[in-house]
């Protein structure tokens, strides 16, 4: 069953409809904007309500975007909910009773993607101390070895807690060592992305370590300093009780000197490879914006997967499809260019 008290924690009143979805006898769904008033209490802006399989109620009693609602009360019955609703709309009060099958809300901070590196912060530090429990040998359950260029070696020690085939906490403990001995330690939270096997020399003149503390963002560390930046964007809009949202899924780097430009390999969840492109002009303070490659040679996405291949003097290939296309280098730094602006 749903529960009530998500929406019970929020002040609905004064909140403004901003779109209505009906699907036949299937479903209705209000999407609105929170009054300032809980915005600045909760930090939330947005909310998404559906109600399924509604009965008594065909349609919205009128179009009502724009209205504000005065009520949104929902109370369990046998077999599903019921619902009263009250819209204000030009000085009238529009209502609508009726019960459903089933309830589904979601609370959002923020619409589209935030940069806001989340590393760091307090959110974040709780949600990382809240895993740390795994840390135990008794939740050990892997070790690994990759072999980097220079002697360096990369141990990790994958620590988790599964119960019923669910996992319900995972931290990788990892120690980068050269020739034998530990030069950086690290802890990551997330187990399913293969550590970067390589290093990379910036045209400032240093060596630099990529690695992964997430399944998203990005980290650097420089070699001969220990100097590290730690990225992890906030993401697309997401559920309020969620710490990330979803972004782009790193798997493999490449940077050029020439340009001064990095191809970021990867993906979304679940969704076609691509290759994002962006500056990297100091990787002490990383630049989260990126263009998609997919977005200029297939933005109708007709095509399927797309993967670095090289960089050239004036291009960079990528694999698209099981064929080689080339990208203008000029191309890209215009698009890079109007999306800063």
């Amino acid at each position: 069953m749903f529960d009530i008290n998500i929406i019970r924690q929020h002040s609905f009143c004064g909140s403004i409809v901003t779109d209505t979805e009906v699907w036949s006898n299937e479903s209705i769904a209000l999407h609105g904007e929170f009054p300032a008033e809980e915005t600045e209490s909760s930090g939330c802006r947005f909310f998404y309500i559906c109600f399924g399989k509604p009965e008594q109620l065909k349609e919205l009693p009128r179009e009502i975007t724009g209205s504000a609602l005065t009520a949104v009360e929902i109370s369990e019955r046998e077999g599903g909910y019921s619902v009263k609703l009250a819209f204000s709309l030009q000085s009238e009060t529009l209502n609508a009773n009726f019960d459903c099958g089933s309830v589904y809300c979601k609370i959002y901070r923020y619409k589209g993607i935030s940069y806001r590196n989340l590393y760091g912060t307090e959110e974040y530090n709780r949600y990382i101390n809240k895993t740390k429990y795994v840390l135990d040998e008794k939740y050990l359950s892997e070790r690994k070895s990759y072999e980097l260029p220079e002697d360096y070696i990369l141990e990790t020690e994958i620590y988790s807690d599964i119960e019923k085939q669910a996992v319900k906490a995972v931290m990788v403990k990892c120690a980068l060592k050269k020739s034998g001995k530990t030069v950086y330690e690290y802890l990551s939270s997330y187990d399913h992305v293969k550590p970067f096997a390589e290093f990379f020399t910036h045209r400032n003149g240093r060596r630099y370590y990529p690695f992964h503390i997430d399944l998203y963002g990005i980290s650097y560390l420089e070699l001969d300093t220990l100097l590290v930046n730690n990225y992890i964007p906030e993401g697309f809009e997401h559920d309020y009780r969620q710490l990330f949202g979803e972004s782009f899924i790193v798997t493999d780097l490449h940077y050029d000197i020439n340009t001064g430009l990095v191809a970021y390999g990867g993906c979304y969840w679940a969704s076609t490879c691509d290759v994002m492109v962006g500056e990297l002009a100091d990787p002490m303070s990383f630049e989260p914006k990126l263009i998609s490659l997919h977005e200029i040679i297939d933005p109708e996405y007709e095509m399927d997967d797309i993967d670095f291949v090289s960089w050239g003097r004036d291009t960079i290939t990528v694999k698209a499809d099981g064929r080689s296309v080339s990208v203008s280098i000029n191309e890209i730094i215009d698009c890079l260019k109007a999306a800063r602006s």
